[in-house]
């Protein structure tokens, strides 16, 4: 009976690492890492920041970036390339060029006054 337990218990362990939770110091790591975003708001319109991600094209929001201020957010990593949309809350929005992003990453945006990209 206990080695069925343990059996049990190694593969809830390995369906945890699967998906990306907390794998523990068994496995080398406390924590998935996050990303962190810094963007700059230069313009005076609240802006709702969007994480696109690929491959798999997950999109998730990632905060509001209110007018004149600077702000970090932080959020889950996902995939190797990110594409940021920036939706005014009063105005056309627009995306960002895709790049390259890592696990521990801070980035920065700066949305500059009167931009339309």
């Amino acid at each position: 009976m206990r080695r069925l337990a343990t059996v049990v218990l190694m593969s809830l362990s390995l369906a945890g690492c699967h998906r990306g939770r907390d794998l523990g110091p068994m496995f080398g790591r406390g924590r998935k890492e996050a990303v962190q975003l810094t963007v700059q708001n230069q313009r005076f319109e609240d802006a709702a920041i969007y994480a696109n991600w690929s491959p798999g094209g997950v999109r998730d929001r990632i905060g509001l970036a209110t007018g004149t201020t600077s702000t970090t957010f932080s959020f889950e990593w996902r995939a190797d390339m990110v594409q940021f949309d920036i939706d005014f809350i009063a105005a056309d929005g627009y995306p960002t060029d895709p790049f390259d992003v890592s696990p521990g990453d801070h980035r920065d945006l700066v949305i500059l006054n009167g931009s339309t990209r």
